[in-house]
Parts: structure tokens; C-alpha cells; sequence
């Protein structure tokens, strides 16, 4: 990942569970929230995404990792994944959200449904390393 500007900040929020993805409703469609920073940041600074996340979303976030970086040639668009975690469980979520099961990504599009399976099968994998070494 380079160290290039994001016009778009896309955030993969789990619920503290892992068992569900926060998606952002409209037109009939559900993807993940994509908000738009103000200023210039590099993609590992962490602290603008956080801000913003609170800021558009009302929530006090945890950046976990910026999952992928996404340029797009044809619309000259760079979008930056991030891996967020809610930093508390009292949370009102905006109108316009909801909690989807991972079981039923297909509603995704097909990047977004990858980018989460790459990173819940990480983390299973992990814990299933780790389980195996207690």
C-alpha cells in the first residue's frame, strides 16, 4: 500500500461478536459507509478515520487495520478500507443502517464481500493457530 491519499474512506464495522457487518441503506442497495475525509491523511494515520467515523456515524471507533487500498482507473477514485470495531456497546446507530449476519454477505457487492471473507477468515485462522498451540 502506498502512501497516496484517500477520496474515500469505506469502513467495514463489525459488532463486538464478529457476527455481523454494519451496512448503510440506499437506493435499494446496502454497502458498507463510505464517507468522505475533509483533509489529507496517510492511510496507516488512523486518528482522522476515527474522527471521522464519530463525526458522520456517532461512534466512538476502533481502527483495526486499513484492510485494502482500491484505485480506481476510470474514475480516477482511491478508496481505503478500514477494519473498525465499535470502542463501546452503547451505540444508536443512524436511521439510514443496519446490522447484517455475515452469513448473508451476498447482499454485498462482490469487492466488499471479499475484503470481509479475507479478513474474518485471517482472524479464524489465528485463533484456530492459537487455539491449537494452548
Amino acid at each position: 500500500m502506498t502512501g497516496q491519499r484517500p477520496q474515500s474512506v469505506v469502513v467495514l464495522i463489525l459488532d463486538p461478536t464478529g457476527d455481523f457487518v454494519l451496512v448503510a441503506q440506499g437506493g435499494g442497495d446496502q454497502t458498507w459507509p463510505v464517507l468522505a475525509p475533509e483533509k489529507f491523511h496517510f492511510w496507516q494515520d488512523v486518528a482522522p478515520v476515527n474522527e471521522l467515523v464519530n463525526r458522520a456515524l456517532g461512534l466512538d471507533a476502533v481502527t483495526l487495520c486499513c484492510a485494502r487500498i482500491v484505485n480506481h482507473a476510470e474514475t480516477s477514485v482511491t478508496h481505503a478500507f478500514y477494519v473498525i470495531e465499535p470502542a463501546s456497546i452503547e451505540w444508536n446507530m443512524p436511521c439510514n443502517t443496519r446490522w447484517l449476519a455475515v452469513q448473508d454477505l451476498d447482499s454485498l457487492p462482490e469487492y466488499q464481500r471479499e475484503i470481509v471473507c479475507d479478513w474474518l477468515g485471517a482472524n479464524q485462522n489465528d485463533s484456530d493457530a492459537s487455539d491449537t498451540a494452548a
